[in-house]
């Protein structure tokens, strides 16, 4: 009798052991984590979307079930044409056209972040893809509608220099517009590099030397002026 009561102990600890194994593993198998800085959320392939927030820790997703992150820290969208350097790694500006009808490419940084309240109006506006794709397929585009938006208030020479922090902020004003309703905060954006062709360059070069050139006359002017002065008031001596 003993044996068999031992047999049978033996039997249920074996069967413990093993589900405590499988869980274990299943548990390790299926565990995403969620990095500080990000909340995410849970699609489920039969259920649709779960409405709750995940916020940083470990998850564990079933088998139909896919874990989406959204960044609640600031993050940055490089879009540039250096090769080694912004998200793509290769070129990858925005050409912008503006009111001299001139179109060049511009090196453009946009930084964002999705509040945790916004999380499931993002998912709604962008479906069951990763931020990355959110970021340089969605984002991407409304930075190009934004810039040349902004662009054609600008000719090429102002947008280049004076008044290209101006262009900045107009740009972040438009973004935001175009991203909030689907849950994209627009913290900055800002224009920097600019790529111009040969025939644009010498227009450029051309244009500032004759803005050099008429400082000069002025210079010469005011200069001529002051040695008028001194010599009518030698004459005087």
């Amino acid at each position: 009798m003993k044996r068999i009561k031992l047999k049978s102990l033996l039997r249920w600890l074996i069967v413990f052991a093993v589900f405590g194994i499988g869980y274990g593993v299943f548990w390790w198998v299926r565990t995403r984590w969620i990095p500080a800085g990000f909340v995410g959320v849970i699609y489920d392939a039969s259920g649709g979307l779960q409405q709750k927030v995940y916020p940083p820790s470990a998850v564990t997703v079933g088998w139909r079930q896919q874990l989406y992150t959204y960044p609640t820290k600031l993050q940055a969208a490089i879009y540039t044409q250096d090769p080694d350097a912004g998200e793509e790694r290769t070129a990858d500006g925005i050409l912008v056209t503006t009111n001299d009808n001139a179109s060049t490419i511009f090196d453009v940084a946009v930084f964002y972040h999705v509040e945790p309240k916004d999380v499931f109006k993002a998912f709604d506006a962008f479906g069951p893809i990763p931020i990355e794709d959110i970021q340089a397929l969605h984002i991407r585009r409304a930075v190009k509608e934004a810039a040349n938006a902004v662009g054609t208030q600008y000719d090429l020479f102002e947008l280049m220099g004076p008044k290209r922090q101006i262009a900045g902020e107009q740009m972040r004003k438009e973004l935001q517009d175009r991203l909030s309703r689907k849950g994209i905060t627009i913290d900055n954006a800002m224009l920097g590099s600019c790529y111009p062709s040969p025939e644009i360059q010498g227009k450029i070069t051309s244009r500032v030397n004759s803005y050099v050139e008429l400082e000069i006359s002025i210079l010469k002017r005011q200069i001529a002026e002051i040695e008028r002065q001194i010599a009518i008031v030698r004459y005087h001596k």
